[in-house]
């Protein structure tokens, strides 16, 4: 798909309200607000680069956690939910919130400044790296990488890359690959 060239006029929706009108986006606004983090993309005066799922990939990451249902967005969300709570000792929040802030970069970044550079460090402080192909390579292994599907969106607080994957800044083992799992230390069996 070609990418549109950007346009002069300036963006005039925050980050927070682009994802707010998109319907594509129900869940990473439901994971936004359970993780108190809205005021993070809504900040007018912020300069960041959002890597945004889709809801189909959050689907994805329920699925790769062993969600068996309907592609019923609530359903998938509150799947990953329990699953964070269970990594997470009782408590998702922290675990929600890491995952959410390694989709952030602290600075607005177009698609040309960061493809097939070096590795990203997210707000969240672990690296990432977008290859040439626009794959998001993240810290969990055993899962399919992300891949930008839509670059570029202008924000007035920054950019937003829509990706078609949750990226993962920690080991998650998909639900069936526990040997892969176990061989490389990975943390849910």
């Amino acid at each position: 798909a070609a990418t549109p060239a950007p346009t002069d006029a300036p963006a005039t929706s925050t980050i927070a309200e682009l994802v707010t009108a998109g319907n594509d986006f129900s869940i990473l606004l439901a994971a936004l607000k359970a993780a108190g983090l809205v005021d993070v993309v809504a900040d007018a005066s912020a300069s960041l680069t959002v890597f945004a799922p889709t809801n189909s990939a959050f689907l994805i990451l329920a699925r790769t956690l062993g969600y068996t249902g309907k592609a019923n967005a609530d359903k998938a969300f509150a799947f990953v939910v329990a699953a964070l709570t269970k990594l997470g000792n009782g408590d998702p929040v922290p675990l929600l919130k890491k995952i959410l802030l390694y989709h952030v970069l602290p600075k607005k970044a177009v698609a040309a400044t960061i493809v097939g550079k070096g590795p990203l460090t997210s707000v969240e402080g672990s690296q990432l790296k977008v290859l040439k192909n626009l794959e998001v390579v993240d810290l969990a292994p055993a899962v399919v990488n992300a891949k930008i599907i839509k670059p570029d969106i202008m924000a007035s607080n920054g950019v937003v890359h829509l990706v078609n994957r949750v990226l993962l800044p920690l080991p998650i083992c998909p639900a069936g690959a526990a040997a892969y799992c176990k061989a490389r230390g990975a943390m849910l069996n």
